[in-house]
């Protein structure tokens, strides 16, 4: 988990030691984020790649993990980010992020926000270590199949050696 308000958009045991960046320490960020709720509508949420996937396979999905592209754009614009290094996943969130900024700046009529500019990253997914069709994910609840930026080097070790690998390579 990295940030705390994004740690709980998919139920789970709390781990305080595996956050970094408390962002209910500022309210800045509910703020922003419920402003840009609404003014976000739930097509435009609900057309994000990652949305779509999870309900697909999951018959019920939290709304917390709904709004999550909505609090990320808030992160983004709250530390005013002037560019963004993305890989190929995360293009559609940074669409959302500019419709929000533009939807913003017509309904209050202030232009306080920049939008980012991509830096598109040359690195590919990162695949699951259980399921190798899927990308590795801090909301697989399967802990085995990620490494978590907080996992100690014996943790690290164990999940790589019994990660899945493609014997066909």
């Amino acid at each position: 988990m990295l940030a705390d308000l994004h740690a709980v958009t998919i139920p789970r045991e709390p781990d305080a030691l595996s956050i970094i960046y408390r962002q209910s320490d500022y309210y800045h960020h509910i703020q922003l984020s419920w402003l840009l709720s609404t003014l976000t509508t739930v097509q435009k949420v609900g057309h994000i790649p990652t949305y779509k996937s999870k309900v697909k396979d999951e018959s019920s999905v939290p709304l917390g993990f709904f709004l999550y592209p909505v609090l990320q754009t808030a992160d983004i614009l709250v530390f005013k980010t002037t560019h963004l290094p993305i890989g190929e996943n995360q293009i559609p969130h940074l669409r959302l992020c500019t419709y929000m900024i533009e939807k913003f700046y017509h309904y209050f009529k202030q232009n306080i926000f920049l939008v980012p500019q991509m830096m598109a990253t040359e690195t590919t997914r990162i695949r699951s270590l259980r399921h190798r069709e899927q990308k590795m994910s801090k909301s697989d609840v399967e802990e085995r199949s990620r490494i978590d930026i907080m996992d100690d080097e014996k943790i690290i070790q164990e999940r790589i050696m019994k990660a899945l690998t493609d014997f066909n390579a």
